[in-house]
């Protein structure tokens, strides 16, 4: 019988397959990928207490387990300090799920007016997002979801920790279903409202104290065996 994480591996590359996507993009497999994803729990990845204390103790704020890459799409784990606040960054042209496997964090997130200026984005460049409203995520949440137009700009910050994360982004960063290349990850800081749910982002280098650590994945190997 396949393990839960099999199970949403196999969902994973259903749905990301780039010969899939030839025929364009399928809700079903979206939302058959959302429910596995919903099932996984922190023990399914491999995160018990000792990798809690571990981050706890560690000095840097966020650990990443890397569990599967390939060119269609990644699975991985971002582990949080409390207090720890991963910077609003973008995922250009990319769909994802966010589920929360431990601990709390808040999730704010953005929609930018114009999608195709992920193209051209230079540093201290203005643009303009909807802001949505911060959503509470915990064990008991469903996944985010976040699409190349909706609610594509993130910034996460654990309020009770160490907190876990499930991450799984099609294509990846570093090719798309075209190898034109990797995909930049571009900085944003909010600056002045222009209205009650627009504002304007400046457009900025990786904030100097955000950085991660690896922290191996201990839980069942994904992939074609």
């Amino acid at each position: 019988m396949a393990s839960k994480m099999e199970t949403l591996w196999r969902q994973a590359a259903k749905f990301s397959s780039r010969w899939s996507h030839n025929w364009g993009f399928s809700a079903k497999n979206f939302e058959e990928l959302q429910s596995a994803i919903n099932e996984i729990r922190a023990e399914d990845v491999g995160i018990d207490d000792m990798k809690l204390l571990r981050v706890r103790l560690g000095f840097a704020p966020i650990f990443n387990m890397d569990i599967y890459q390939d060119p269609d799409f990644t699975v991985s784990v971002f582990l949080l300090k409390e207090g720890s606040t991963m910077p609003l960054h973008d995922h250009p042209q990319m769909h994802g799920l966010l589920k929360v496997i431990c601990g709390t964090v808040s999730v704010k997130t953005y929609s930018l007016e114009d999608t195709q200026q992920h193209d051209n984005f230079q540093l201290g460049d203005y643009v303009q997002a909807t802001v949505h409203e911060p959503v509470i995520c915990d064990q008991d949440s469903n996944a985010m979801v976040l699409t190349p137009t909706d609610k594509n700009l993130h910034e996460i910050t654990c309020l009770q920790g160490p907190a876990a994360f499930l991450d799984i982004l099609s294509p990846p960063y570093d090719g798309n279903e075209y190898y034109m290349g990797e995909r930049p990850c571009t900085f944003f800081q909010p600056l002045e409202r222009v209205s009650s749910n627009r504002v304007n982002l400046r457009i900025i280098k990786a904030p100097h104290d955000f950085y991660t650590k690896q922290i191996e994945y201990s839980g069942v190997p994904l992939g074609y065996s």
